[in-house]
């Protein structure tokens, strides 16, 4: 007899052929009572897996569990991770785009350009970013707060980054706007 995974109230296990819900049996009822599509396999598209292994990952901001399907036998690795509530950068000429921690990446690495800077170092830059970010705003941030302390990171990291950053932030204009920056550097 197969058993389906969701349990009764009592704790119990439901034999697959007791109606639970008008869910397709790829398809899970959640809290709010909203069918909710549950994890396929990437492989042949079946929506029954068996759990093998579930760990704490990305220090503690996500579950990595290690699937095999059932249908086709393969394994699978799925991450569960939050939502987080939605941030919007205000820019300087007041328009709101929302926050994406990939164009940050982007631009430091685009600094970094040329540089003995390890990518990885940027990711983690950006990631202690972003959760300053998440945990000092609500809502919005201004992007000049961002930018300022994009440029405190890399003038840590890499002080060529740093100047070629605070170039174009900054819209540096002349020889003597590099000037005073490289002065601030000493």
């Amino acid at each position: 007899m197969v058993f389906d995974s969701r349990e009764s109230r009592t704790g119990g296990v439901y034999p697959r052929s007791f109606p639970l819900s008008r869910a397709t049996p790829n398809q899970k009822v959640g809290a709010n009572r909203r069918k909710v599509q549950a994890v396929i396999c990437p492989f042949c598209s079946h929506p029954d897996q068996r759990v093998l292994d579930s760990r704490v990952a990305r220090d503690g901001q996500a579950i990595r569990r290690r699937r095999e399907c059932i249908n086709c036998e393969r394994r699978f690795t799925t991450f569960e991770i939050y939502e987080r509530p939605r941030l919007f950068v205000v820019k300087r000429d007041g328009t709101r785009q929302e926050f994406a921690p990939e164009k940050l990446l982007n631009s430091m690495l685009l600094a970094c350009g040329k540089r003995p800077v390890a990518v990885e170092r940027l990711r983690e830059a950006v990631s202690n970013l972003e959760k300053g970010l998440y945990e000092e705003f609500d809502d919005e941030v201004p992007s000049t707060v961002i930018g300022e302390r994009v440029m405190r990171v890399l003038r840590e990291i890499d002080t060529v980054a740093y100047v070629r950053f605070a170039s174009v932030y900054q819209e540096f204009e002349s020889v003597s706007d590099f000037s005073s920056i490289l002065k601030r550097c000493r």
